[in-house]
């Protein structure tokens, strides 16, 4: 019974995931971006890019996919965001997806 469960929790989630909104994409990426060391309480709109908030790197990246994997699951890893590219614009990729 355990395992059914699991598996219709599981079935849930890929659920939600699924009929995330662009906002709600806006909003997990955000999160995910304010969990990189030094980002803190920087002003992040959905206009922002990653190149303009001081602490986001090309290492930094590995970072936010990560924090991002734990909000949106393994759609996360499914796109890399470009250091040029706004919030606004990673969300319509991973929309998209």
């Amino acid at each position: 019974k355990f395992k059914n469960f699991k598996s219709l929790y599981n079935l849930k989630i890929q659920i939600i995931i699924i009929i995330m909104s662009k906002r709600e994409y806006v909003e997990n990426i955000i999160k995910a971006l304010r969990g990189i060391e030094g980002v803190g309480d920087v002003e992040i709109t959905p206009n922002t890019r990653f190149s303009d908030i001081e602490a986001v790197d090309s290492m930094s990246i590995i970072d936010f996919q990560m924090n991002l994997r734990k909000l949106i699951g393994d759609k996360a890893n499914d796109a890399v965001p470009v250091l040029d590219m706004s919030v606004s614009d990673f969300a319509d990729v991973l929309e998209s997806l």
